[in-house]
């Protein structure tokens, strides 16, 4: 590809997508134009899922509660995986095998509710012997590709979210 862009007379760059095996030869570009760097951030966008969505993680192992706000503060939400390939291409896109999820409860009740607050009907497998509805388990994670009810105070870990 290299060497077609060498002998082209109006190539400028060259470009190889591996997964198609096409080369594309770009000719020079008609009017300069200078963009904008991206601000430096923690927050790591897939542009590609297999749900549709585009995920970021929080920069800190943290509660829910803390992940759940520093999804907020980032104008997105806990993710909410619509079925198990989504749960493991978080786990592998991530390398955890635990992370909090957009699902919780009320202390009063036992449906366990969505970021918008409406009832969830789980689309993931519970985790032998989950739910246990221990008191304090208001939240839901992950847990090695199935869902777990845990406490705030749980454990520390890294929170999906969704924009």
């Amino acid at each position: 590809c290299g060497g077609a862009c060498k002998i082209h007379p109006k190539c400028f760059i060259f470009t190889w997508d591996r997964i198609h095996r096409n080369c594309s030869l770009l000719d020079p570009l008609q009017q300069p134009f200078t963009t904008e760097a991206a601000p430096t951030t923690l927050r790591t966008y897939t542009s590609t899922t297999p749900f549709g969505k585009r995920i970021f993680r929080t920069p800190n192992f943290v509660s829910w509660t803390s992940a759940n706000a520093s999804c907020t503060s980032q104008g997105g939400r806990l993710h909410i995986p619509p079925d198990i390939t989504a749960a493991q291409y978080c786990r592998l896109l991530y390398s955890v095998d635990v992370y909090w999820i957009g699902v919780h409860r009320l202390t009063t009740s036992s449906s366990w509710l969505d970021m918008n607050g409406q009832v969830y009907i789980p689309n993931l497998t519970w985790y032998p012997g989950e739910p246990n509805n221990l008191s304090g388990q208001y939240f839901m994670i992950v847990y090695y590709g199935n869902i777990a009810d845990v406490a705030d105070t749980y454990g520390n870990y890294i929170g999906v979210c969704e924009v």
